[in-house]
């Protein structure tokens, strides 16, 4: 199976910078002697005309957009799709592919997306070398994306750059019989478009009133700046197939039974969705997916609580389709039968192995397991075998021997194979091994700090109207604003999901707040600002609705209705729904087979403060015992 790239994310318009690489030169010859054209002014532009005219001659046909399912992402081809088979691209897809044909052949090449289509633009004055120096436009993308159109026009105009729109080289007839005005299919004669064509339909797509500018990426800089890395082209340590969940949903009946692909899907995509860099500790992973003195054994990644190690590992699992279990303590998912019986089934199901279903014992010890993965490591050769455990702190304790490890782990793995797992710092996790190399995320790490800005420029980006008019009314400019709020952050993801929320819902503005430095420094103590300020909202009210529906939903096992929570509290539902709605943010919110909605606490920091603030937990566990011992005729009678 070909490798596929994973699907970009919308609003992650910095991430777009991954699906252009220079290595797309591999699959071509080379378009001309850049030698022979070195000392003619108009190098860079003799060389794009080149790039164009190569495309033009490969017989690529244009394509509409793949469908995903999820409107937020767009599956973008690799080169080998669009240059070899299916031989097709959509607009986005021949966009990147030119940059990265133009980085091969030292151009400065800018990745461009209106609304609807993209583009691609290339210097005139200055060549890759030159990416980190002083050069046309270079200021305009010091920080992220360019989101001001007129910039990039002006660019163009005086002759900076020259656009180019890259359907041009993509063959179409039908394009060209379509109706209206639109530049790309206008004058195509034998379904292509000329170069000299291509440079005025690009132009002129920059000023399609109904197209509007979206942003546009100088790629160099993404790269070597930004640090954003392209994805590879070759598959990556372990790495099978990166749609691993729509393998798992063809597997037998017997083995269906035991996988937990659903939860993991929703989780996997909902943490992936606004995911940025971490390039850093991908590498220290790959690092040790490739040490020949690391033939087998554990990668433990630890970290504070919302630092996003739950996110690193479901970007793992979205792009390199490894094998994968997650323990979720709000949702209950955290037992060691259910561990074994998912990651067996999931090693059968992906290594096509000779069980048609899980023996009785499979989740009595982790012998069945060994096996397997024995198995695993015979059947992927050179590749390593890779299962990624989320929260091992998470996980079932009670039950296991003083001296087993969590989820019974094995001590000693086979050759060839290597768990990634993560844990929280200060937490036992139960985890005596023969092989093990820790990876910490630390909060105050600068690479850290660099990803925190990122996304906080990412998210800014996704919003643009609101959060421009939000930062403004602090009197910050954006630069200044990223700073401070990674500064308040202190390194904490979560933190900023939070915050960022409500900054552009308005919960957090100039009337409530009056200075972004006045933000709590910190995760726990953003939770207790949020909940001092609702409490003296209204006390009385807060008391008797808003805090205990909150605390039942932190001390549910599992997600449950808002019925349930009704027993429990005893709560009128449309009260219950009016704490939902106020603090959605901090809740997780699940569509059940039967259609019904179900809810729990978000993010185990939360409940881990509501454990620990007041009263606590313990009332409200007690609350939930004994609703179910009324059920019992008679046992509460005496």
């Amino acid at each position: 199976m070909g490798l596929t790239w994973p699907q970009w994310s919308r609003v992650d318009h910095p991430g777009l910078a991954r699906f252009v690489t220079p290595q797309a030169s591999h699959w071509l010859e080379s378009p001309i002697s850049r030698f022979d054209v070195a000392d003619r002014p108009d190098r860079p532009r003799i060389i794009a005309e080149a790039i164009y005219a190569l495309l033009a001659r490969h017989h690529i046909r244009y394509a509409l957009e793949q469908y995903h399912p999820a409107q937020a992402l767009q599956t973008i081809r690799t080169p080998a799709e669009i240059l070899n088979a299916p031989r097709e691209g959509t607009c986005l897809d021949l966009a990147g592919l030119f940059c990265g044909l133009s980085l091969a052949n030292e151009l400065l090449p800018i990745l461009i997306v209106i609304d609807g289509h993209a583009l691609a633009a290339v210097s005139l004055t200055h060549g890759l070398r030159d990416w980190n120096g002083y050069r046309p436009g270079r200021e305009l993308f010091t920080t992220g994306p360019l989101t001001d159109g007129q910039a990039l026009r002006d660019l163009i105009d005086e002759e900076s750059f020259l656009a180019v729109e890259c359907t041009g080289f993509a063959h179409s007839e039908r394009l060209a019989e379509m109706p209206g005005d639109l530049p790309e299919a206008q004058h195509r004669a034998g379904g292509l478009l000329t170069f000299d064509r291509a440079v005025q339909a690009g132009r002129e797509q920059l000023d399609r009133a109904d197209r509007p500018f979206q942003f546009a990426i100088d790629v160099a800089l993404a790269h070597y700046g930004w640090r954003v890395e392209p994805y590879a082209l070759e598959p990556l340590p372990g790495a099978w197939m990166t749609d691993i969940f729509r393998l798992l949903t063809e597997a037998p009946a017997p083995l269906a039974s035991h996988l937990k692909v659903l939860d993991f899907e929703r989780l996997v995509a909902e943490r992936t969705r606004n995911f940025v860099g971490r390039d850093f500790i991908f590498r220290a992973i790959d690092e040790r997916l490739t040490d020949a003195e690391f033939p087998s054994g554990y990668i433990l990644i630890r970290g504070e609580p919302g630092i996003g190690k739950t996110a690193l590992l479901s970007q793992l699992v979205r792009t390199r389709g490894y094998v994968h279990h997650f323990n979720i303590a709000p949702q209950n998912i955290r037992s060691t039968r259910t561990f074994l019986e998912n990651i067996c089934a999931q090693l059968i199901v992906r290594y096509q192995l000779d069980h048609p279903t899980l023996p009785p014992e499979a989740a009595e010890d982790s012998a069945f397991l060994s096996q397997l993965l024995s198995e695993a490591a015979q059947k992927s050769g050179d590749e390593p075998v890779v299962v990624v455990v989320d929260a091992l702190d998470e996980a079932e304790d009670a039950g296991l021997s003083a001296d087993a490890n969590r989820l019974f782990l094995p001590p000693v793995l086979p050759p060839g194979v290597i768990v990634v797992a993560t844990s929280r710092e200060q937490m036992d996790y139960r985890l005596n091994v023969d092989r093990r190399h820790d990876i910490y995320l630390r909060d105050d790490d600068p690479q850290n700090l660099d990803d925190v800005g990122s996304y906080i420029r990412a998210y800014l980006q996704a919003h643009p109207d609101q959060m421009t008019t939000r930062v403004a009314a602090w009197k910050l400019d954006l630069d200044r604003f990223v700073d401070l709020l990674t500064d308040r952050s202190q390194g904490n993801f979560m933190y900023l999901v939070h915050v960022l929320d409500d900054i552009r819902t308005g919960r957090l503005s100039p009337d409530t707040i009056d200075s972004i430095q006045d933000l709590p420094r910190g995760l726990r103590a953003y939770y207790e600002r949020h909940w001092r300020a609702m409490r003296a909202q209204d006390p009385e009210r807060f008391e008797r609705f808003y805090e205990p529906v909150l605390r039942i939903l932190a001390t549910v096992r599992e997600p449950v209705t808002v019925s349930a929570v009704e027993e429990w509290t005893q709560l009128e539902p449309a009260r219950i729904r009016e704490v939902i709605r106020e603090w959605r943010p901090y809740l997780n919110e699940q569509r059940a087979a039967e259609n019904e909605l179900r809810y729990r606490v978000y993010h185990a920091s939360f409940q881990d403060f509501l454990a620990e603030e007041g009263v606590g937990l313990k009332p409200y566990h007690q609350r939930i015992a004994m609703a179910a011992l009324a059920k019992i005729p008679g046992f509460l009678d005496s």
